[in-house]
């Protein structure tokens, strides 16, 4: 069962297609031509946020329930 394989820019839809957009996106690194996004920078508001959820994540799994204690 063949299923269609589908990248940024590259598609394909066989293993010989595979293939060729490998190839492909060989050929695009060795030139350079590959563009990489930069990273966005975090307001100082989402970076509070983010550590807070990460927080409470970490005190959760802490978390141990009485009957197993």
């Amino acid at each position: 069962m063949k299923k269609d394989y589908t990248t940024k820019d590259i598609t394909a839809s066989s293993t010989s297609s595979i293939e060729e957009a490998l190839s492909k996106a060989v050929r695009q690194t060795e030139s350079g031509e590959v563009v990489h996004e930069p990273a966005q920078q975090l307001s100082n508001r989402v970076k509070v946020l983010l550590a807070r959820k990460k927080n409470l994540q970490r005190k959760k799994r802490q978390h141990i329930p009485k009957k197993l204690r």
